[in-house]
């Protein structure tokens, strides 16, 4: 508050400085981004930011806080791509991002984010699922003398060695070994 003297009269003035903030219409205000994807496969997800026209676009796994952590960086209105991860800038702010042979490991948070004199950053949050697999081995029988195949799980007649993921099995009538691999899923 300024007090100002003229003449006969005093006159308070308020000085106050106001902020305007302007939004568009387009939705692109986005908290997170939650996505699912299965070992092996790929995902893809678009990230939007405010004002990013111009500016360079990365995808990094947190913590983000060094080069390390940048996984590709993408110049304005290009792709780049960098070992599994593609980034597509679309020239209006936003960019998309692929992510090909995903693995369990790829599991956790990542940011998309805009370099800028204050980086902007979109929390991203990746699910990847184990994938069941289950090889079915050939199995050779003997049938009166004959050889019948049939496509189907062996059970051991006399097993070399066994773990957790994979069952290898010795048939002493035929000399041969057989594989059959089975992985469980997982959350």
């Amino acid at each position: 508050m300024t007090e100002t003297h003229i003449g006969l009269f005093y006159i308070d003035v308020d000085v106050t400085f106001v902020f305007w903030i302007l939004f568009d219409s387009r939705p692109q205000i986005v908290l997170h981004i939650s996505i699912d994807g299965s070992e092996g496969g790929k995902v893809s997800f678009r990230c939007f930011h405010k004002l990013a026209q111009n500016n360079y676009k990365y995808f990094c796994r947190d913590p983000c806080k060094s080069e390390e952590h940048i996984l590709a960086k993408v110049t304005p209105g290009l792709v780049t791509m960098s070992q599994r991860v593609t980034l597509w800038d679309h020239g209006d702010g936003s960019f998309t991002v692929i992510m090909s042979d995903l693995r369990t490991s790829d599991k956790g948070k990542y940011w998309c984010a805009v370099d800028r004199v204050v980086d902007t950053y979109t929390p991203v949050y990746l699910h990847v699922t184990e994938v069941a697999v289950v090889v079915m081995a050939l199995c050779f029988r003997k049938c009166r003398n004959k050889l019948r195949s049939q496509a189907q799980v062996c059970f051991p007649l006399h097993p070399v060695c066994s773990d957790q993921n994979q069952v290898s099995l010795y048939d002493s009538h035929f000399n041969f070994q057989f594989f059959s691999i089975s992985k469980g899923l997982q959350s």
